[in-house]
């Protein structure tokens, strides 16, 4: 799948066929050959929080919640408040202010 990467991909499968596992690879590998800078995953609300403890514990991907208004990180507790942040929607520069990687 990741050979002919496309710039556009959609992971609609039932429930336990493994999307997450298969988009945590996916992003991965993109994001550490370069062949991609920013990548949007669109979740429901209900399991937002789930894929960023398990993008996170599972392919080491720090990857925030956009709510349209502001980026957030729940790395873990200690940190949730200091990792929000407003989002200037005019800029491209919407970064973790601890992290040097891309905003996902």
């Amino acid at each position: 799948m990741y050979g002919a990467w496309p710039t556009k991909l959609l992971i609609a499968d039932e429930v336990g066929l493994g999307k997450t596992v298969q988009a945590g690879l996916l992003i991965r590998q993109a994001l550490l050959s370069g062949r991609a800078k920013r990548i949007l995953i669109m979740v429901p609300r209900s399991v937002r929080p789930q894929w960023q403890v398990e993008m996170r514990e599972k392919f080491n991907l720090s990857i925030p919640i956009y709510d349209g208004h502001r980026l957030t990180w729940y790395d873990s507790p200690a940190l949730r408040g200091r990792l929000e942040r407003p989002v200037d929607r005019t800029s491209s520069g919407t970064t973790n202010p601890s992290s040097s990687s891309p905003a996902t």
